[in-house]
Order: structure tokens, then sequence, then C-alpha cells
């Protein structure tokens, strides 16, 4: 992982899906020492709530093996 002695952050001013909080996070562990976050409040607190939401289909597979193997084995 790439560090740096300072980061700085810009976020853009309009709400953009792509700004989630593990990137916020991302950036902001880049930083070393000092971080600075340019971003008004209320879109750095939405960012912060936006979380990934992944959608492979892993937690569904897992979920019930024995009823996939036993509707595949007929």
């Amino acid at each position: 992982m790439k560090q740096f002695e300072r980061a700085l952050l810009i976020l853009s001013d309009r709400d953009i899906p792509l700004i989630t909080r593990e990137l916020i996070y991302t950036g902001i562990t880049r930083a070393r020492k000092d971080v600075d976050i340019w971003a008004g409040e209320d879109l750095l607190n939405r960012a912060i709530l936006r979380r990934i939401s992944r959608q492979s289909g892993l937690t569904e597979a897992l979920q019930n093996p024995l009823k996939e193997i036993l509707s595949n084995s007929n």
C-alpha cells in the first residue's frame, strides 16, 4: 500500500454514489501524518453512511448448500 506524508481528499460538490465510506477510508489511510478533506459536511456525511453493496450471489449460494447440491443431482 502506497502511503504519503500528507493527503488531500477533494470530494465533488454533487452527491455521487461512487463516493462511499470505503473510498473515504482509503483516502484517509493513505496519509501517514496529516489529511485534509475538502467537502461539504452534508455530502461527506452521506458518503460515510453509504457502503459498497456487493452483489456476487455468494451469500445466497452459501445459505443453503445442501439444497443446491440436491437440486443439481437430479
